[in-house]
């Protein structure tokens, strides 16, 4: 079956089953809106058309409301197909999930299995972002939250990665998860302690107490506060020349030997 495809993470794109794209429909902002709230809004499924008037038209008395809502409805599925969008009797409007795909749902599917490679493949960014809806402050208040929730979930996902790979021995590979983690939260700071904690181990100390200055710099700069004392302790640490457990110590060691096998022939 040929499918929709809407695209919300990072970019707004929306493309007909033949893969050309809807101009015409993606310059209609509170049109696209609604699209989006019947894909993703949870529970997912048919969605009471008395919500949808008062997230899109609160403003308007409920016979011009309703009026707008039917003609909205009406040219998406002029756009998409008559069968992209669902009614259920005079009061319940749904999308028809085999017929429209969307990044947003793929995303959150992966996340549930466990596949984070899979989902951060997906996740191009935040939710819609730079999109506004004149007059409809509810949607732009589900907005805020959902783009927010999303991002979370990618920088948790991340974090569970770095852990991951931390786990099996690839310092870099968790470095690099960790990093990503700490750009899609940047003020959590069991992001920061773990990539710093992380690079620590992988003999960069420098690039560590770096990462650190550039945080404790956002927080004092954006919220005049500082890193907690479990942070700062760590970098204090590090600034030491504590090695974490299970640091790389390989060429220490090496040079130790190689120190007892002149010592051992000069004697």
């Amino acid at each position: 079956m040929d499918l929709i495809e809407l695209r919300t993470l990072g970019t707004l794109d929306l493309r007909a089953s033949n893969g050309l794209e809807l101009h015409s429909l993606l310059a209609q902002s509170k049109r696209i809106a609604l699209l989006v709230y019947l894909c993703i809004a949870q529970p997912r499924g048919f969605h009471r058309r008395d919500k949808l008037l008062g997230l899109f038209w609160p403003d308007a008395d409920h016979d011009h409301a309703r009026t707008s809502l039917r003609k909205s409805l009406h040219i998406l599925r002029q756009s998409l197909g008559e069968d992209v969008i669902l009614s259920r009797g005079d009061d319940d409007v749904s999308v028809h999930f085999e017929r429209i795909t969307c990044d947003a749902i793929e995303f959150e599917e992966n996340l549930r299995a466990g596949r984070f490679e899979k989902a951060l493949e997906v996740y191009g960014g935040d939710l819609l972002p730079g999109f506004f809806v004149d007059e409809a402050p509810e949607f732009e208040r589900w907005l805020t939250t959902e783009r927010a929730r999303s991002r979370s979930s990618a920088a948790r996902a991340a974090l569970a990665l770095s852990e991951q790979f931390e786990k099996t021995g690839n310092v870099a590979t968790a470095v690099t998860w960790a990093r990503r983690a700490l750009d899609l939260s940047d003020t959590d700071e069991s992001s920061l302690r773990k990539l710093i904690e992380l690079q620590s181990r992988a003999g960069d100390r420098t690039g560590a107490i770096q990462n650190y200055d550039a945080f404790a710099r956002h927080l004092a700069a954006e919220y005049q506060t500082e890193p907690s004392a479990d942070t700062r302790s760590l970098i204090e640490r590090i600034r030491s020349g504590w090695e974490p457990p299970g640091a790389d110590t390989e060429p220490k060691a090496a040079d130790d030997r190689e120190r007892s096998r002149e010592t051992t022939a000069a004697r």
